[in-house]
């Protein structure tokens, strides 16, 4: 009975798992040329097509994978027209599709983010009319230095839950050239919890952006 049962069990066909896709990095890409992606989750070394849930014009050019199987690169065209927001994708892979996940297309150039910027007078530099891609880690705070002139405004938008990082409550805080607290903004409801702030300065000087979670919390999907 024990050696019928192996036989049974070796005739047993093989199913291929399919493949997982966890996070999309960096989250956010700006349209208007090629961006390279970077695809993490597993069973993803066969990777074989990414398909877009949406007519944006967005073209691959390349896949290339990583050494363990669980990520891959990709060369992606945003052309100009694609609209800004979120784009839902799978991955189809010789074994299967994954679940869905998402990245997000917007209209600034983006840099990422330099610790260590955990105080006003560490706070990495930022041209305005940039998008910063960061990390709020567990009791973070990350500040960014912009230089602005007296009657200028500057407004500054957190996208963070909306990119699914449903533990994270951004706030924004804005300081002036002296470290006085010009203005503080949590909620929006417009933006499902995501914080907006818009002040006009009064004062030449360098200011300084503050981003924290609501309740200094915070962790590695805290994006």
């Amino acid at each position: 009975m024990v050696v019928l049962a192996g036989m049974v069990l070796t005739a047993c066909p093989v199913v291929a798992a399919p493949p997982t896709l966890s996070l999309i990095l960096p989250r956010g890409v700006q349209r208007g040329g090629d961006r390279e992606p970077e695809f993490r989750g597993g069973r993803l070394a066969d990777a074989r097509e990414i398909l877009f849930h949406g007519d944006d014009g967005l073209v691959v050019k390349s896949l290339t994978s990583g050494s363990d199987g669980s990520s891959f690169k990709a060369v992606i065209h945003v052309p100009d027209t694609c609209p800004a927001g979120e784009q839902l994708v799978q991955v189809r892979t010789a074994s299967g599709i994954s679940e869905f996940r998402s990245f997000w297309v917007g209209l600034l150039p983006v840099v990422d983010e330099v610790e260590p910027n955990s105080a006003a007078d560490k706070a990495q530099p930022v041209p305005l009319n940039h998008t910063v891609h960061g990390l709020v880690a567990l009791e973070d705070v990350d500040c960014y230095a912009v230089d602005m002139t007296k009657g200028q405004r500057l407004s500054v938008e957190v996208e963070g839950l909306r990119l699914g990082s449903h533990r994270f409550d951004p706030s924004i805080a804005i300081l002036d050239p002296a470290g006085a607290e010009l203005a503080a903004a949590d909620d929006c409801p417009a933006t499902q919890q995501d914080a907006v702030l818009s002040v006009v300065a009064a004062v030449d000087g360098r200011h300084v952006v503050r981003i924290r979670e609501a309740s200094f919390g915070g962790d590695d999907a805290s994006r």
